[in-house]
């Protein structure tokens, strides 16, 4: 049972999966008939087109395993797609009566083939290491490399794309080594990488794409990954659209979706409740790999560049939406983001962009009508003070004064309401070898946060993990303030409303609504602060 109490958002879901679903297309114009799969073309009339994996062999009695007749059915489509040079579909048959679990090991889609998986239907991630193959950078249940014009649709009862169809489900349950009461979490079994020394996270994960170019993901419902839920590496025009992801809210590392490495990237109406971070966007990765990743002539990782995620309902243990450059030295940019008409709720964290390495930029990143409710979590393994949102560009490694980041600029937060146990934190901390902030131009417009007791945890610190730098602890205990702004920052602050829930007394509290260092440059207008001790 999760820690975290349980919320009915029937209502808000059916809705939000209700949607329209309207596709993006490829910059190139060779591309655009092949990567659009809709509308699906008529079964009865259309040959060379729809490979149900029944017909290889593949039974759905959650037992049998069909890896072998679900890659089979794959590459027949992958010719038929050659052959005839349109898309190809290959079908997990459903049956709303009597769910059909098909078991299965990794399985690579190929070009112009798309997973369609039927309602009444369930893909299920084998939980044996050896069903994935040797390469601990490639254990995933679905995935698609160095292909193109490819996803994975479900479809609901009246045959259009929609929430009520398929499901991709992980093998987290079968991977639970036992329950921690001290940190309120499940402790993960982890493979050995068959001699490859894996190193960070080796289990498997539900779905990724990498190298890949016009990919959708539509229509289904993601569970129960035991690592990240899906992963998109140095992939280009992805749209995820009315996508139901949920994992426990007690396992580490089950994020919703991590995109590494991308350009034109959306996702929108859609669903997650996860552990660990929701969404989860970098330029270049945060695990050590056994495959290099590959740079640039310049020697710099590929940018993230033109991301919009719109219309999304988040809820996490770590963070909702994370924008970041950690643990790597040579990060490109991130920049160019557009996040809107986002709920937020039972999180550790809202919305956060992290800085720690690299050398490239963040920014050009504008988030607008948001609506946030965070709160203290009970299991300290996972970052975060319950804030609702949180900026800090601080260097990394020692020594720390010689990590040369270029900072994070031009970030707009407009029409945001929070209610949070934590205030919201920017941060440029250790930035004393550069004459310009380390955050700049920081707009605050609309936005309205009150401080409320929602827990019973009291708990003030401010959170700055993951850092090994000895500039500053990781975790430092802080009353908490309404707004906290450290050292290099450049902020303006227009029609800003901050509050502390009335009629509590609360001994983490700091009653202060803006607390900042001297050497923070902030200009305000139309700044109102109830139930306060101290404004400034």
């Amino acid at each position: 049972m999760s820690i975290l109490k349980p919320v009915v958002w029937q209502a808000f879901v059916t809705a939000l999966l209700s949607c329209t679903v309207v596709l993006i297309h490829g910059q190139e114009e060779s591309n655009k008939n092949l990567w659009n799969p809709f509308p699906l073309p008529s079964r009865n009339t259309t040959k060379n087109v729809y490979f149900s994996i029944t017909d290889f062999g593949a039974v759905g009695d959650n037992s049998t395993l069909n890896t072998i007749n679900i890659q089979n059915a794959i590459k027949a489509a992958g010719m038929a797609a050659k052959t005839y040079s349109h898309i190809t579909y290959v079908v997990v048959p459903g049956n709303t009566d009597s769910e059909m679990i098909f078991k299965s090991g990794k399985v690579s889609l190929m070009s112009s083939v798309y997973l369609l998986i039927e309602p009444g239907a369930t893909l299920h991630g084998s939980s044996q290491q050896k069903d994935y193959g040797e390469d601990w950078d490639y254990w995933h249940l679905v995935q698609g490399v160095n292909v193109s014009n490819t996803g994975i649709i479900g479809l609901s009862n009246n045959g259009k794309p929609g929430a009520a169809g398929g499901t991709l489900r992980g093998c987290m349950w079968q991977m639970v080594k036992t329950y921690d009461k001290e940190t309120h979490s499940y402790v993960q079994d982890n493979w050995s990488g068959l001699g490859m020394n894996c190193l960070g996270e080796c289990r498997p994960k539900n779905l990724a794409f990498i190298d890949a170019v016009n990919v959708t993901v539509v229509g289904i419902k993601i569970l129960d990954s035991s690592d990240w839920t899906q992963l998109f590496r140095r992939c280009h025009n992805v749209l995820e659209e009315r996508v139901y992801v949920e994992g426990n809210q007690q396992w580490g590392n089950n994020d919703g979706v991590d995109f590494e490495s991308g350009t034109n990237l959306t996702v929108k109406n859609s669903y997650f409740r996860t552990g660990d971070d929701c969404l989860a966007f970098r330029s270049g990765n945060c695990n050590t790999l056994r495959t290099p990743w590959p740079v640039g002539a310049d020697g710099r990782i590929q940018p993230v560049k033109g991301v919009t995620i719109e219309n999304l309902f988040l809820s996490s243990s770590s963070a909702a939406i994370k924008l970041e450059a950690l643990q790597q030295e040579n990060h490109g940019d991130l920049e160019d983001v557009i996040i809107q008409d986002v709920t937020i709720r039972e999180s550790n964290r809202g919305i956060g962009i992290w800085q720690r390495d690299g050398n490239g930029t963040l920014g050009n990143i504008h988030v607008k009508n948001v609506d946030i409710e965070t709160q203290f979590v009970p299991m300290p393994q996972f970052w975060g003070s319950a804030e609702p949102l949180i900026v800090t560009s601080i260097p990394d490694g020692e020594p720390w004064v010689s990590v040369g980041l270029k900072g994070i600029h031009n970030v707009t937060f407009e029409n945001i309401v929070a209610k949070s146990e934590g205030g919201a934190l920017f941060s440029g901390l250790c930035k004393n070898y550069e004459t310009r902030k380390a955050v700049q131009n920081l707009q605050l417009r609309n936005i309205s946060i009150t401080i409320a007791d929602i827990t019973n945890i009291n708990r003030g610190l401010h959170d700055y993990r993951p850092l090994t730098s000895s500039c500053v602890k990781e975790v430092v205990d802080r009353l908490v303030d309404a707004m906290a702004f450290e050292q290099s920052v450049e902020a303006n602050l227009i029609d800003v409303q901050l509050a502390f829930e009335s009629g509590k007394v609360v001994s983490n509290w700091s009653m202060k609504c803006i607390n900042y260092t001297p050497d923070v440059q902030i200009t305000t207008s139309d700044l109102v602060c109830h139930n306060h001790s101290t404004l400034l």
